[in-house]
């Protein structure tokens, strides 16, 4: 994950080019599907750059309907983490069925943002990467490690909301440490079986529980009417 900051003099510190407006970094296409809205299909087919060049895949994304479905193919070695976490805000807006899609290789915060997706889809070839951010910053000293502690801990938090539970404890703290950790589309596709079917038995206990709490206050209520009907509660006529 990479991000670019200014200087003290406004000058671009660049770790990417600066994108030409010319070269395209998302296609974006519509058609009506089956559910009488539209099916919507955009390409993330380049590195992740200034979010502005998103600004029209943002836009469509927040309109979509309920009747909606979204599909996000994502085939970039990543780039900006600020365009990508803006993607992850907007995939939470939408009212439509939205997939990622892992087309390709999804690398730093292009696998955040697949991860990210509440749909994930892999296709039979592809390789997603993870590591730790990577940033510049200019100032003064405190400037620096103010900059520097706020940036982690914002970063860090966003990495264990969406790395985990695809990755264990101990494989994100090595992330934390600098190591790369690399996994194939059979990989990805294994571990996110086993991360819905730990959602499915989750789902499975809370509704357990909610029905728990149904019969235990539904028995209340039985016992306080038997009580109320109790002949001992009968009043006597002499």
């Amino acid at each position: 994950m990479t991000r670019k900051q200014h200087d003290s003099d406004n000058e671009t510190q660049q770790f990417f080019p600066v994108p030409n407006p010319n070269d395209y970094h998302v296609r974006s296409y519509r058609t009506p599907n089956s559910k009488g809205g539209f099916l919507q299909q955009h390409y993330i087919t380049n590195q992740i750059v200034s979010p502005h060049m998103y600004i029209d895949m943002f836009q469509d994304i927040r309109l979509a309907s309920e009747n909606d479905d979204v599909f996000v193919y994502i085939n970039s070695e990543g780039g900006w983490v600020d365009t990508g976490i803006q993607f992850i805000n907007i995939l939470n807006e939408c009212r439509g069925t939205v997939y990622t899609v892992l087309d390709g290789k999804a690398f730093s915060i292009a696998a955040t943002m697949f991860l990210a997706g509440p749909n994930k889809i892999v296709n039979s070839c592809g390789s997603l990467m993870i590591h730790n951010y990577s940033a510049t910053v200019g100032g003064k000293g405190h400037e620096l490690i103010q900059t520097i502690h706020g940036y982690n801990n914002y970063i860090t938090d966003l990495m264990e909301q969406h790395h985990k539970p695809f990755l264990t404890d101990e494989e994100f703290d090595k992330v934390l440490d600098g190591k790369d950790l690399w996994f194939k589309s059979s990989g990805v596709a294994e571990r996110l079986e086993v991360i819905d079917e730990l959602n499915m038995v989750k789902e499975l206990e809370n509704e357990r529980t909610q029905l728990k709490q149904v019969i235990a206050e539904l028995n209340e209520e039985l016992a306080e009417i038997e009580e109320a009907l109790s002949p001992n509660n009968e009043e006597v006529e002499d």
